[in-house]
């Protein structure tokens, strides 16, 4: 993703002049508002541990039965 962002290509490599956490930051803090991966991953992954623990539908009546 920083790749395509500073070159516009996902393969070519450029040296990066501001900070990906910068980057990440709302545009009303200066940074572009681009989500974090890392952050979405989290979240996603919290989201999967909740539905686990708390819901009955099928897939974790089925994964709590493994």
């Amino acid at each position: 993703m920083r790749n395509f962002l500073w070159s516009g290509d996902i393969n070519t490599h450029k040296l990066v002049t501001v900070a990906w956490s910068q980057v990440c930051k709302p545009l009303v803090e200066g940074g572009l508002g681009l989500k974090s991966i890392v952050k979405l991953n989290e979240a996603s992954m919290l989201k999967l541990m909740w539905d686990f623990v708390f819901s009955n539908s099928h897939w974790v009546v089925f994964m709590r039965a493994l």
